[in-house]
């Protein structure tokens, strides 16, 4: 309605005003672009919703929809309903979309019962998606669903990374699959099942049609017996075994890899007898065949580092899990001592682990070691821990004798019982001083000249340069200059260096495992 209390007098409103007010909730007007801007920034599911309203919009959707989204998900299918939808909205004939799909995650389980549809869903998308690099899939009896499944997946020349959750496919289909598939393939992820036939698959074998284009791999619950088979292009692998006996096979296969993920699937509790002789069996299969060096080595705990027995010069070693114990620390310095890192990532377990031994356990790397990594984690019981920041300053003079020459250290508090987050706030709060453990650690540690520290989620990380003022690190005068981290050298040491593999925001995770 018009406002009543027009002047008397007034000009009347035009009629445009007049339709304005009797109907205040028009639809905004905007052009083509701003609506497919809107799109670009929206959630999938709300450019979803967008590109149904007309036709304009529907055609310009499957550049939107089909890319990562603002949360970083590529297209998801998790259920034949949403297959039978997908398959729909692909190839209903309004717009160009399979020049668009790059990217898909397939986890559907193939029943039965609906094998004849699924079938015909599936090949009719294998059949399109020709632009297709990034395939990950649950379960690899997807693909044997049919022949004509199998046919159109193995016709996708530009696939790139493939994915399997799961190999349950029996050892004669996943060799049909891979002998057959067109694509050269750069990286391959896979966990065989056990239990079933396929527990006797060996990856080397099956993936040997890509063994020139292949250059980082993730396999898991695989059987390691191949010695004739090699990858020269791989420089990245992950893999979790039932024993490091299979080091010999890894080393024979993949003879210039330069970054190792290793694990074991199951680990139980030895004896230090027992621990000895696992590292003989070891360290035995590595007679043969072994890498000259190592870039990265990167293992669950110090139990496994130790009894994997590896004897090559290995650059950077990251241990993922904290040290808890002496015997851990007696296994740590066994194996620095052997292969001499320049880069250590470790983490304590505190008050857990004994840090007065600590320059005992690193000093096989005095000369060696430039750079350290340091997690510490502090678990909060019923009480607070009275004097975390001291206990922290302790553990910098153990590292006095080093000659490092970048320190990062990262603060973790783990909380046993549920605490108000506002008391373990002030605590942090009263306890640590990150500028006073910069000075201590660089007047504590002579040839330092970096130093990054973080704490999450108290405070974001911190980068201080070390100058100094002559040549002689024991003399000379010292003073910090802090990096702000919007500043370009600030960036470029989080970038650049090899003690950082994530940006700050993420140094320090939330959980107990604090390198990501």
């Amino acid at each position: 309605m018009p406002p009543s209390h027009l002047e008397s007098g007034s000009e009347p409103r035009s009629s445009s005003s007049l339709t304005f007010w009797a109907n205040p909730l028009q639809p905004m007007s905007l052009d083509w672009d701003t609506l497919l801007e809107i799109m670009h920034f929206s959630r999938r599911e709300d450019a979803s919703r967008m590109s149904r309203t007309c036709h304009t919009l529907l055609r310009h959707a499957p550049c939107i929809l089909l890319a990562v989204d603002t949360e970083g998900r590529i297209v998801s299918i998790n259920s034949p309903q949403r297959l039978l939808s997908f398959h729909q909205f692909m190839l209903g004939g309004r717009h160009d979309a399979f020049r668009h799909l790059k990217q898909m995650y397939l986890h559907i389980f193939a029943r039965k019962g609906g094998r004849l549809q699924l079938s015909g869903l599936l090949s009719g998308l294998f059949g399109h998606a020709e632009e297709l690099r990034y395939l990950e899939i649950n379960d690899s009896r997807l693909l044997v669903v049919s022949d004509e499944v199998t046919q159109a997946f193995t016709q996708l020349r530009k696939l790139r990374t493939l994915k399997f959750l799961w190999i349950k496919t029996t050892a004669s289909e996943s060799q049909r699959i891979f002998e057959t598939l067109q694509a050269p393939l750069t990286y391959v992820s896979a966990t065989c099942s056990s239990g079933i036939s396929v527990g006797n698959i060996d990856l080397i074998q099956l993936l040997a049609p890509f063994r020139e284009s292949l250059r980082a791999a993730d396999l898991r619950g695989a059987v390691w017996n191949t010695f004739d088979v090699q990858y020269p292009h791989v420089f990245s692998l992950t893999a979790y075994v039932a024993n490091f006996e299979s080091l010999g096979s890894m080393a024979a296969s993949f003879p210039n890899l330069q970054e190792l993920n290793l694990g074991l699937e199951e680990e139980e509790e030895w004896s230090e007898e027992e621990l000895e002789e696992i590292r003989l069996w070891s360290m035995e299969s590595q007679r043969n065949y072994m890498w000259r060096s190592l870039i990265q080595l990167c293992t669950g705990n110090t139990t496994q580092l130790y009894i994997m027995g590896i004897r090559c010069k290995v650059y950077h070693i990251i241990i993922e899990d904290m040290l808890r114990s002496e015997l851990e620390g007696r296994l740590l310095t066994a194996v620095l001592t052997e292969v001499q890192p320049d880069i250590l990532e470790i983490g304590l377990q505190l008050p857990t682990f004994d840090i007065y031994p600590l320059f005992h356990h690193l000093s096989p790397v005095i000369s060696s070691l430039s750079q350290l990594r340091l997690g510490l984690e502090y678990s909060i019981n019923e009480e607070l821990p009275i004097d975390a920041g001291t206990c922290t300053m302790r553990i910098l003079e153990q590292l006095s004798g080093l000659r490092l020459h970048t320190l990062s250290l990262g603060i973790h508090i783990c909380a046993r019982e549920r605490k108000d987050s506002t008391q373990v706030s002030e605590w942090f709060q009263r306890s640590f001083d990150f500028e006073a453990l910069a000075h201590h650690a660089m007047f504590t540690i002579p040839t330092l000249r970096l130093v990054a520290l973080e704490a999450d989620p108290w405070q974001d990380a911190e980068l201080w340069y070390v100058c100094m003022e002559g040549e002689d690190p024991e003399s000379s005068t010292k003073e910090l200059a802090s990096v702000q981290p919007e500043t370009t050298a600030y960036q470029d040491f989080f970038n650049t260096s090899p003690m950082f593999a994530s940006p700050p925001s993420v140094l320090i995770s939330k959980s107990s495992r604090w390198i990501d």
